[in-house]
């Protein structure tokens, strides 16, 4: 995948050949046809650009480019260059995303649904003995216990949020993984998704995953 980009960030996408550009490249670099899209933002278009300094030299490139469709970049974007920092930052991902998954594959999940943290000497939840209600944490480490055993359905049982952040674990080492061996990393553009937005839908599931627990209790009681 080929990028240029300007001083704005904005960003050229080029789909068929890979070449890393010398230095940023600015419009006026480019040809006419890609000039007269570029204020634009179309979604795609086939352009064929002439790129200074892309190969040492002026260089066509007969590929189709597709012009970013938002001034503010993609919301998610992928980070080709700083392979070692890029292999660093995804190794202490993968260490802290693997080390969860072995101490729950490790752990026997408890048949109540809650209770197996106890494997790890931590005490019975307070919450529950008190009032019979769960706390909003509660199930969690089964949650965990049955993702990591493949029981994906057990686990949104024991505690649907704990299995969404076990599935995201997963995720987080599967691309971890990918990041230490190709040198390339997908980051978030936190200028195109708003912090705020993902902290309130965090919290919404979390407090419905609480309610669903504390029913599911109640149930069985």
């Amino acid at each position: 995948m080929l990028y240029f980009t300007d001083t704005a960030g904005r960003e050229y996408k080029c789909l068929r050949r890979t070449v890393k550009p010398r230095r940023q490249v600015t419009p006026a670099a480019l040809d006419r046809p890609a000039a007269r899209l570029y204020p634009a933002f179309v979604s795609s278009s086939e352009v064929s650009s002439t790129v200074a300094g892309v190969t040492g030299g002026p260089a066509r490139l007969p590929c189709a480019c597709r012009v970013a469709t938002h001034p503010l970049g993609p919301r998610l974007y992928r980070v080709a260059g700083g392979s070692r920092r890029v292999r660093v930052r995804a190794g202490i991902v993968l260490a802290c995303s693997a080390a969860l998954l072995i101490l729950a594959a490790l752990l026997r999940p408890d048949p109540s649904g809650l209770g197996t943290h106890r494997q790890l000497r931590f005490p019975e939840c307070g919450l529950v003995i008190t009032t019979g209600i769960p706390c909003p944490t509660c199930g969690m480490t089964t949650a965990f216990a049955h993702a990591v055993r493949g029981d994906v359905l057990r686990a949104v049982a024991a505690q649907p949020f704990g299995a969404l952040t076990a599935l995201a674990t997963l995720a987080a080492a599967a691309l971890s993984l990918a990041g230490i061996a190709t040198g390339k990393a997908w980051w978030i553009n936190w200028y195109r998704v708003s912090p705020a937005l993902v902290v309130t839908v965090m919290v919404v599931l979390f407090a419905a995953a609480w309610a669903y627990k504390v029913a599911v209790v109640w149930l069985a009681a």
